[in-house]
């Protein structure tokens, strides 16, 4: 540690005092200092860059970080809207497979009068044979 004897500004002093209770004069001194440095350090990052101006990135969004959350409306529709039309093709499959089912039920009850014909035109019933 090093012994310097400085004129401070009685009322800055005060107002350290306030902030950071129970500190002694000279830590109140090395904090100050320790900001100082900080401050400084944050500055040359800048520099670093070449340029005055702070670089963010064109996607930050500082909402999403808060917890808040953005939408896109216009990727919310489309995304609703291939849902919609996903559905819309399921119901179609799903109407296509009764149409089916039907069309085989159909058949087989054409088959069956088929078959109750040829029993007829044969001589027997249906009883005949069980």
């Amino acid at each position: 540690m090093a012994k310097v004897t400085v004129d401070l500004n009685s009322r800055l002093l005060e107002k350290a005092a306030d902030i950071f209770k129970g500190k002694t004069r000279s830590e109140l001194i090395s904090i100050a200092l320790a900001e100082l440095i900080d401050k400084y350090k944050q500055k040359n990052l800048y520099e670093l860059f070449d340029s005055d101006e702070i670089l963010i990135a064109k996607d930050y969004n500082y909402k999403a970080l808060r917890g808040g959350v953005l939408i896109d409306v216009d990727d919310s529709f489309d995304v609703i809207e291939d849902s919609l039309t996903e559905i819309e093709d399921g119901f179609d499959e799903i109407e296509d497979s009764l149409n089916e089912a039907e069309d085989t039920s159909d058949e087989i009850e054409d088959m069956l009068l088929d078959i109750e014909d040829s029993l007829n035109n044969f001589g027997g019933s249906e009883d005949d044979f069980s």
